[in-house]
């Protein structure tokens, strides 16, 4: 079975244009954006995938469509998202810096959302993101929550309710998917997931950083 479309939803203002090589360097942030000892959550938009997921997958926001969450060291920008290629060990979960995590010339879109209490929950974030990228991630491509495969939004969420106890603040949405092509491939008529934009339903991220490449 073919599963490639579902990779298209789920994992599915400053407006300044910049060049490839900005683009590719990742010198898009101003200085002083990112801070030490903060827990960030970073979007992208492709253009591949903004119309399926965006439009029809998120609750609200229609340019993101993959998220990872991270944070910065020494100057050093780390973001842990989960892809359905992977990384050279077999595993989904990759570590980005900025410019790697917008390199393709698909991405056009770009924001970073700070949580409200980074400092309290930072030591906790190391020790689930270290401990988390020790595991050989399998990707979902059937969405769903009751596998220990993962896709973008749902390793988020459980990254936030390891170290901040969110599952009070998040809750999966359900959707009818009224798609017979969808409906086939996922062998259900109704999906159970986190959008990628699950985590702006809250108060605890503020967005501090968007730009459209």
């Amino acid at each position: 079975m073919n599963y490639f479309p579902l990779l298209f939803f789920l994992c599915f203002s400053c407006q300044t244009s910049y060049s490839q090589k900005n683009k590719q360097e990742g010198n898009v942030l101003p200085t002083g954006v990112i801070k030490e000892k903060r827990m960030y959550i970073f979007a992208r938009g492709t253009t591949s995938k903004s119309t399926l997921i965006s439009h029809k997958f998120n609750y609200s926001d229609t340019n993101i469509t993959h998220i990872g969450i991270g944070y910065s060291a020494k100057g050093k920008v780390l973001i842990y998202n989960v892809i359905d290629n992977g990384n050279s060990l077999g595993s989904a979960l990759v570590i980005d810096s900025i410019s790697s995590f917008i390199e393709s010339e698909d991405v056009f879109y770009f924001s970073i959302w700070e949580y409200a209490n980074s400092k309290a929950v930072y030591p906790k974030l190391i020790r689930a993101l270290k401990a988390v990228a020790k595991k050989k991630i399998k990707f979902d491509s059937f969405f769903s929550l009751n596998n220990n495969a993962l896709y973008c939004s749902e390793f988020c969420y459980k990254i936030l309710a390891t170290i901040s106890l969110l599952k009070r603040n998040y809750f999966p949405r359900t959707l009818n998917l009224d798609n017979e092509l969808y409906e086939k491939i996922l062998n259900r008529k109704v999906l159970h997931y986190f959008p990628v934009d699950f985590f702006q339903t809250g108060s605890v991220f503020t967005k501090i950083f968007e730009i459209h490449l």
